[in-house]
């Protein structure tokens, strides 16, 4: 099962970044995936995520970065895109 969670941003959204982008942040050494986009408000800077059960909700001031979906670009003819939110 899974829940939402908003995050936040105290600067303006990427300007690529869509709904069923993937997020991603920062996790000691690596990178963890948060979860799917499924909203998301350039106004008020805030972006929900479908977030699983068994992922830990990151702490305030987490680095966050997205990725297109593979399989939606391939279709597309694209690649995959990794950009900071």
């Amino acid at each position: 099962m899974a829940r939402l969670i908003t995050l936040t941003f105290t600067y303006d959204l990427n300007d690529l970044v869509q709904v069923d982008d993937i997020i991603f942040f920062k996790s000691g050494t690596g990178a963890k995936r948060l979860g799917t986009i499924t909203v998301i408000d350039t106004t008020s800077k805030k972006i929900t995520v479908s977030v699983a059960d068994n992922v830990t909700t990151p702490a305030n001031g987490t680095y966050f970065f997205f990725a297109k979906d593979n399989k939606a670009l391939t279709a597309l003819g694209g690649a995959t895109l990794l950009s900071g939110l």
